[in-house]
């Protein structure tokens, strides 16, 4: 029933915002009038305009068009959007899923093969509020849950300076990192040393990963080819179990502004942070105390973008824990590296080749050791369409491989 109700939700959505124009596939597409290739290269993936777009609080760069572009004026103090150039939606569904050594039979592992996963619809809310005010949000329904997945409200340009920005509420503190693991260009698998690997191995009450949304506010700016950006987290959740708080920042410079390696970028990141975990005893579980690991990150990355065809992203990752498992029994100082990186080509408006590697390496503990190399190919029938398939090799295992290949299917309108 409710895989019921979620399609038709959609079907009602599409009926009501559909519109004539081939090109007007998504809500900016619809109030500027452009393809959706003026921002992406192969979508989610931006182009340097895009990054440009969304950066000035998705005003057209160089611009203050937050009062101006397709807006009901209502008075001096109040000037509102048409719905359809703020609502959005999004699909994502794979049909076909093969997964060497990942399902349980007895005591053996066996091949998974799945069919017609509807991995989620999206309902994507994104725009100006008025001059300089911005929100995206992408309200995620999943077949158990809807979660807001990145919530955001920006103010930009503040008393007219491109140095003044802030963001508050689930963001991403890689936005402006050379590669962010965000918006990728093979969009259904992850990088795995920024979405994979956790603070505290992931078994304390507040473990992120680096790539993933959460509760923060963050300053941001720019001048000519450099940005800058300064961010403090509550860590993974809004309401955490400590007063700890996380850092993080990036600096950033365009390599190339214009030309034929226009958006070409090298960037620094890190992150500080801490991470508790309540400690009970094994028989009452009575509160004996509290375990604290603190831990560090730091990233270099380069971008380069050539001719709107070739676009490589290479980032490097170093991490530390004081307490990787986060337990009374003593500290395990762990680090571990990580190298994240995916060449993308885009020979032609209905093709997309990408080959996408990535590593984990670790003394300390090998169980986040990882190697696994990703060739895939798309075929877009629209702009706002993608068909793919996605191979993954497992590099790393000596046994017990576990291979994948991945047909995938994404539309955004």
């Amino acid at each position: 029933m409710k895989k019921i109700l979620l399609f038709a939700l959609a079907g009602l959505f599409v009926f009501c915002f559909s519109v004539q124009e081939s090109w007007a596939v998504s809500q900016w597409s619809r109030k500027y009038g452009v393809s959706c290739n003026t921002c992406h290269t192969a979508f989610p993936r931006l182009n340097y305009f895009g990054d440009q777009f969304a950066q000035n609080g998705f005003q057209m760069p160089g611009t203050e068009d937050g009062d101006e572009v397709a807006k009901h004026i209502i008075g001096d103090r109040l000037n509102l959007n048409e719905l359809t150039d703020v609502f959005g939606i999004r699909i994502a569904v794979s049909p076909v899923e093969v997964k060497t050594n990942s399902r349980t039979e007895g005591s053996s592992k066996e091949t998974l093969f799945d069919i017609g996963n509807p991995n989620w619809l999206q309902l994507f809310t994104a725009g100006t509020i008025f001059k300089n005010a911005s929100i995206f949000i992408e309200t995620e329904i999943l077949e158990d849950e809807i979660e807001f997945n990145w919530f955001e409200l920006g103010y930009h340009n503040i008393a007219g300076s491109s140095l003044l920005n802030v963001k508050a509420g689930k963001i991403s503190m890689m936005e402006f990192h050379a590669l962010t693991g965000r918006l990728r260009g093979i969009p259904n698998i992850n990088h795995q040393v920024l979405s994979g690997v956790k603070s505290s191995n992931g078994a304390g009450d507040d473990s992120i990963s680096v790539a993933q949304p959460v509760p923060a506010v963050e300053w941001y700016g720019w001048s000519g080819p450099f940005v800058g950006a300064l961010g403090v987290s509550n860590g993974a959740k809004l309401r955490d179990t400590n007063d700890e708080k996380n850092f993080f920042g990036t600096l950033k410079y365009f390599v190339a502004q214009e030309g034929d390696f226009a958006g070409s970028s090298v960037s620094l990141w890190g992150l500080i942070g801490a991470d508790t975990k309540d400690l009970l005893d094994e028989l009452t579980d009575a509160y004996t105390g509290e375990a604290q690991n603190d831990f560090w990150r730091g990233s270099g990355a380069f971008n380069i973008r050539y001719l709107e065809k070739w676009d490589l992203q290479f980032a490097y990752l170093f991490g530390h824990d004081d307490d990787f498992n986060l337990t009374k029994i003593g500290d395990q100082e762990t680090d571990f590296q990580g190298i994240a990186t995916i060449l993308g080509y885009m020979p032609t408006p209905q093709w997309y080749l990408a080959l996408q590697f990535d590593w984990v390496d670790s003394d300390d503990v090998t169980s986040l050791q990882y190697t696994k190399l990703s060739p895939s190919i798309w075929y877009f029938p629209r702009d706002n369409m993608r068909i793919g398939l996605t191979g993954r090799f497992d590099l790393e295992s000596e046994s017990n491989k576990k291979h994948e290949a991945l047909v995938h299917v994404r539309s955004m309108f």
